[in-house]
């Protein structure tokens, strides 16, 4: 396993305070752009494993159902209509943060009501300084140390 050290490490200034800075300009909102034809070499013939029945059989009669199902940021989000929107999240205590793509948004996981956004990832980075302030923007992984109640992005 190599260790390989981060190019810069920094602490981002409270999202409420970069929500009254960031919001999206209308003028970037724009209609997603037509999903192409991605060429695949599948044969189109049912599956006969799905068509058969026997997968059901190995399911977890058990599965919970999701306690809570809303809506996130909507395509195309803050100004990128990018496809695949590489879409990720993840629930902390209160909040659920959904990023997509250049943009995230924080929801209420009590409620899926908006708390923050959407905003422009490139917020966060306002005075890191380097590569991150000048081009920290798509493909995004955000997560939740529950230990040290942070988020990590």
């Amino acid at each position: 396993m190599q260790r390989i050290p981060s190019y810069h490490n920094d602490v981002s200034r409270p999202l409420r305070e970069l929500a009254a800075e960031d919001r999206p300009d209308r003028h970037q909102e724009r209609e997603a752009a037509e999903n192409p034809k991605i060429p695949n070499s599948h044969i189109d013939s049912p599956d006969q494993v799905v068509e058969k029945g026997s997968f059901l059989r190995m399911l977890a009669p058990s599965i919970p159902a999701p306690i809570l199902n809303f809506d996130g940021i909507l395509f195309p989000g803050v100004g990128c209509s990018c496809a695949p929107p590489d879409t990720n999240g993840e629930v902390g205590l209160t909040q659920y943060v959904q990023m997509v793509n250049e943009g995230y948004q924080v929801f209420d996981k009590a409620n899926g009501n908006s708390v923050l956004g959407p905003s422009s990832i490139s917020s966060l980075w306002s005075g890191f300084g380097g590569v991150c302030q000048t081009g920290g923007a798509g493909d995004p992984v955000v997560l939740y140390d529950q230990i040290a109640n942070r988020w990590v992005i």
